[in-house]
């Protein structure tokens, strides 16, 4: 079955695969403050529909890895676009908060497959350079689509109304699933059937699930997102309640805060051998910290414009993008052996630790930048103070990668 696609074909299956689950997150976040007038709920209970969908997107992600490698990639993938198709349905026709909570979270369980199973079939396909490339791809689609989907959602929603961004999920996810189902061949040639997979899995994420150096950058990569995604959901509110942009106005300034992720990954990427991974990573917490102050300050001064939301974002995801890499490269460098299970793992901490965040911010006001700001600058905080008598010292600690 390897034989039948070459790896071009491939590699594009991987990625459209990657691309509905972020899309997904933030398609619809323009139109939310419309659809809270419309379905007569307030902006903290609409804004929980990301954090529903955030929290099962994460949480599946732990079941999806054990049950592809035992039952095949292809299966597992059909079945969850499956279930993700069926919520979308129900998210377009939602005519009340509850339903679209519900549907909401369905899609979260169903596209949950497609990060564990795009990471499994590169990983079966590829070795080497060829895996390397691959894996560039899948990180390249992660960041540009969430960045682009709220600039298209926004013109969506001005054009045909909230209902059409799930309308076109819909589209979309369907014609990929009859590309895959006929298209897309079994990649997995040994599957796992010992009758003790499930236990000896349960095992594995236990011993990451409680490595302090796999707890430690997890939360900081977990912070770095939920802060993003907290921004994704207090934004649309801000900018058009307060300042009068449309939805697609609003959706566009995604793209200027995605570029400053996008160059902070830059200066990693040329960075990274000359001042060192720690040293790069210390510099983006502290210039997450500084933005986010600065943008605490001028929320205090009762000045609130669209530069003064979007530009310290813009300089906070910078930091992030300076961060992330490296982080990501110590929390699985200590799981050679259960790389995929730590993967899995990574994924899901950081897409419930994010559903939590987006609750809290949920929970707070959303008439000014105060609440927001405040807690960019609490979170930021955290991620200095544990970088700074955590982490660093622990990574200058002998045997603190053990190859498990």
């Amino acid at each position: 079955m390897r034989k039948t696609l070459s790896p071009g074909p491939i590699t594009l299956f991987v990625v459209l695969i990657i691309t509905i689950g972020q899309i997904t997150t933030d398609i619809y976040l323009p139109s939310l403050p419309d659809m809270t007038l419309l379905f007569g709920s307030s902006g903290n209970i609409m804004q929980l529909s990301l954090t529903v969908y955030l929290a099962t997107f994460g949480i599946s992600q732990l079941f999806y890895g054990p049950l592809s490698d035992h039952f095949g990639r292809r299966t597992l993938l059909l079945v969850g676009m499956s279930i993700y198709i069926v919520a979308t349905i129900f998210c377009a026709m939602a005519g009340d908060v509850v339903t679209l909570l519900l549907a909401r979270a369905m899609q979260g369980v169903g596209i949950g497959c497609g990060a564990v199973v795009a990471r499994a079939i590169t990983r079966d396909m590829f070795t080497g350079v060829k895996l390397a490339k691959a894996t560039a791809y899948i990180s390249l689609a992660m960041a540009l689509s969430p960045a682009i989907a709220p600039a298209i959602g926004g013109y969506m929603h001005v054009l045909f109304g909230w209902e059409s961004n799930f309308i076109l999920l819909l589209g979309y996810t369907s014609v990929l699933f009859l590309v895959f189902y006929i298209f897309l061949p079994e990649t997995l040639l040994e599957r796992n059937k010992k009758q003790h997979f499930i236990k000896q899995t349960l095992k594995d994420y236990k011993y990451i699930l409680t490595y302090p150096l796999f707890i430690s950058h997890g939360a900081g990569i977990m912070i770095n997102f939920g802060s993003f995604m907290a921004y994704q959901t207090v934004a649309p509110f801000l900018l058009q309640n307060h300042l009068g942009l449309n939805p697609a106005q609003s959706g566009q300034m995604v793209l200027f805060v995605a570029l400053g992720y996008a160059a902070g990954t830059f200066l990693s990427n040329r960075l990274v051998e000359r001042i060192g991974i720690n040293i790069l990573m210390l510099l983006g917490l502290l210039l997450s910290l500084l933005s986010a102050l600065i943008m605490f300050l001028i929320a205090l001064s009762g000045h609130i414009s669209v530069l003064t939301i979007v530009a310290p974002m813009a300089f906070f995801t910078m930091g992030s993008g300076l961060f992330n890499p490296g982080a990501m490269a110590n929390m699985l460098t200590p799981f050679p052996r259960v790389a995929a299970t730590a993967s899995a793992c990574m994924g899901a901490v950081i897409a419930v630790g994010a559903g939590i965040l987006t609750f809290i911010v949920a929970m707070l006001p959303d008439d000014n930048q105060i609440p927001l700001s405040s807690l960019l600058l609490v979170v930021a905080s955290i991620n200095i103070i544990v970088l700074v008598t955590y982490i660093l010292p622990n990574l200058r600690a002998p045997g603190n990668h053990p190859a498990a």
